[in-house]
């Protein structure tokens, strides 16, 4: 990793105020007894909540939905927590070093996490938080442990923790550097920096620093990037740049959802 890379990273870490598709993962339950598994009972259902759903899919908190990683295939929260149960009793029924326990621990962080975008309350993203942190710190050569990495940064996020969300962001770049992750992670510091921005304009370079690094991986946030660039660009009152930014969205990415909201501002 270059020194400019280094310098942005150590700076985004320091205190301040759509992805591939998954692996095939067949769990089979044991016939043990559910522990209940504890979540707030008063929250509401998604059945009864306003839905999250959207032409058949899961709608995102973030700006840019295409950061998510769980925005397809939603189920119904009575679903969810009972596929909780079952994972949970599972789970307690193994050996900590069976071969399958961080699969199925993260299979539980990846239910919690979907429970909390099916439903406002935190506890599903707290969960989520606990179940990524024990894979992570218990199972290190997991399969996909850059994922729950992600998972867990992009976790901190969403409840509002940036510090955390920071730190895990960076503990991805630097131990898991060949991530189909790393722009995202990348991405995840621009929008950080983007939003301090607002009150605090010296970190609008950092902000743009960030996008940079993520144009360097080509892939589903190329659109996405050039979009925020062109935005950084137009509030820092960079003309030449904004154009160079919307032309390249424009010729190169016509059809993307980053196009549909061209016109947007910051």
């Amino acid at each position: 990793m270059r020194a400019a890379s280094w310098s942005l990273l150590l700076i985004a870490c320091a205190p301040t105020t759509a992805p591939p598709p998954e692996e095939a993962v067949t769990i089979v339950v044991a016939p043990s007894p559910a522990r209940a598994v504890a979540i707030d009972a008063s929250a509401p259902d998604a059945a009864t909540a306003p839905s999250p759903i959207v032409n058949g899919r899961m709608t995102s908190p973030l700006d840019v939905p295409a950061r998510d990683v769980r925005t397809t295939a939603p189920r119904s929260k009575a679903l969810l927590l009972m596929e909780l149960q079952q994972l949970d009793a599972l789970f307690s029924s193994m050996p900590t070093n069976a071969p399958d326990a961080p699969m199925v621990l993260r299979r539980m962080a990846d239910d919690y996490l979907e429970l909390h975008r099916a439903d406002s309350g935190v506890a599903g993203a707290r969960r989520a938080i606990d179940n990524y942190a024990k894979v992570i710190s218990n199972y290190p050569t997991a399969p996909q442990i850059d994922q729950s990495m992600y998972s867990l940064a992009l976790e901190y996020e969403l409840i509002g923790e940036d510090t955390n969300a920071r730190k895990a962001y960076y503990e991805l770049i630097v131990k898991q550097p060949t991530s189909k992750w790393i722009p995202y992670a990348y991405f995840a510091f621009g929008e950080l920096f983007l939003r301090e921005a607002k009150s605090d304009p010296s970190k609008w370079d950092l902000a743009k620093q960030a996008y940079m690094e993520v144009l360097k991986y080509p892939g589903a946030l190329t659109p996405w990037t050039n979009w925020r660039l062109m935005q950084v660009a137009r509030v820092t009152g960079n003309t030449a740049q904004a154009l160079t930014y919307e032309s390249r969205l424009r010729s190169g990415f016509p059809q993307s959802d980053a196009m549909t909201r061209i016109g947007e501002t910051l």
